[in-house]
């Protein structure tokens, strides 16, 4: 099982809530720097998260155990 950390402490109390998200890549964050920030090639990122992912087909949510 993978586990991911995210350091909030640059944030104030007030813009920071337990159960928000956090996006590590996506509209916002694009793979391209975080891979460049960890000095790595995109895909690496994405080959170490892809199979950790919940996929959804069709209105039905599989998670990596239950693909297996």
């Amino acid at each position: 099982m993978g586990m991911v950390s995210v350091d909030v402490s640059d944030f104030s109390v007030d813009q920071i809530q337990p159960g928000m998200w956090a996006e590590v890549y996506g509209r916002h964050q694009p793979l391209e720097s975080l891979a460049g920030a960890a000095g790595v090639a995109p895909n690496t990122l994405l080959l170490g998260t892809a199979s950790l992912a919940t996929r959804h087909y069709s209105g039905v949510t599989l998670n990596a155990q239950e693909r297996l």
